[in-house]
């Protein structure tokens, strides 16, 4: 009964979340000269990982991200407040965590050093680890008074930091996101009177290969993207029927060639985006009453995505209880094991 009624609930809620229109801002659906119209890549569902090594199979994945050095996997899962190490073949080789090290981790990232960073929505800081994944204390992110907004730490809502170290912080709280240098020194806050530059609730943020940072909001414009300076450069998306369109965008991640990936946990699919907000493509959904979403290349709940070496793309599947792993090839070369997933048509 209990499974039953959390899979009718959303569904009533991403159906009444669809009917509330967010207007598209200026620029959205610009084309990107020399790009084909559709994602040039299909993605093949071939594996999945179910669970830690020790520690049983996934409760509710939140978080998924490559660590490319060392070339390992990194899954936070919320209810079982675990971290997970893996291997690129999937295989488990450590975990940590529990109470009192954390409770629900929403986000997990690591640098290539091997220091591990977690962000815990039951304080909303940013917990820092080492390799083995013992504690080494949490980051401050303070900010100086902006306008009216009067200065302090951070209530962290979700984090991204790029290659050369700085970092960009969603605050919870106040609605902003705020940027910072190596030293965690403060630079700048993304915060304007711009109609389509306010934030309501940032769940997600991406930096792409040439600096861009993507912004997910949940409450108001779903996607916003600006400049490695913070200028705005787009917001696209609305809540409204169809396939480019959102009711829960949650997640996003920029792959090796710039195409932007945004997450949608109530459509339970991944929609590809250019930055300019034109649309690509998705994959993923629910093909099915049988399957429910669990069947390969469906998805169940996602909520966030990691791009890897030789075409692996992963999923975390928060009520799905498993990181999907999908392979990408260009479109016209055959598939590795399963049918392909991407898809192009309408539903």
């Amino acid at each position: 009964m209990a499974v039953d009624e959390l899979v009718i609930a959303p569904a009533v809620l991403a159906w009444l979340l669809a009917l509330l229109p967010v207007p598209q801002a200026a620029g959205a659906g610009q084309e990107q000269p020399d790009r084909p119209q559709i994602y040039p890549y299909l993605l093949d569902a071939v594996d999945a990982l179910q669970g830690f090594l020790l520690d049983g199979p996934f409760q509710e994945p939140t978080s998924v991200f490559l660590e490319s050095t060392a070339g390992e996997l990194y899954v936070a899962d919320s209810k079982s407040a675990l971290i997970g190490i893996f291997d690129l073949e999937g295989s488990p080789l450590f975990s940590f965590g529990r109470t009192p090290l954390l409770s629900e981790p929403r986000q997990v990232a690591a640098a290539g050093d091997g220091t591990i960073f977690v962000l815990d929505a039951a304080d909303s800081q940013v917990h820092v680890f080492n390799y083995r994944g013992e504690p080494r204390g949490t980051l401050a992110f303070e900010y100086p008074a902006i306008g009216d907004v009067p200065g302090g730490t951070a209530a962290v809502s979700c984090f991204a930091f790029d290659p050369e170290g700085r970092w960009f912080v969603g605050d919870r709280e106040r609605a902003q996101v705020l940027a910072y240098a190596p030293d965690l020194s403060f630079r700048f806050a993304i915060r304007t009177a711009r109609a389509a530059a306010r934030f309501e609730n940032i769940v997600g943020m991406s930096v792409s290969p040439e600096g861009l940072l993507a912004v997910i909001d949940l409450g108001g414009t779903p996607v916003q993207v600006f400049d490695a300076q913070g200028r705005f450069l787009t917001g696209f998306g609305k809540r409204d029927l169809g396939v480019e369109n959102f009711t829960g965008p949650i997640a996003c991640g920029f792959d090796g060639e710039g195409y932007l990936f945004v997450v949608d946990l109530l459509r339970h699919d991944v929609k590809i985006f250019e930055p300019s907000g034109a649309f690509r493509g998705f994959f993923g959904g629910w093909f099915g009453p049988q399957t429910r979403g669990r069947g390969p290349g469906e998805m169940r709940y996602p909520n966030a995505i990691a791009f890897g070496p030789q075409g692996r793309v992963w999923v975390a599947e928060r009520f799905g209880r498993r990181v999907q792993v999908f392979h990408r090839r260009p479109r016209g070369e055959p598939a590795l094991q399963q049918p392909a997933v991407g898809r192009d048509d309408g539903r």
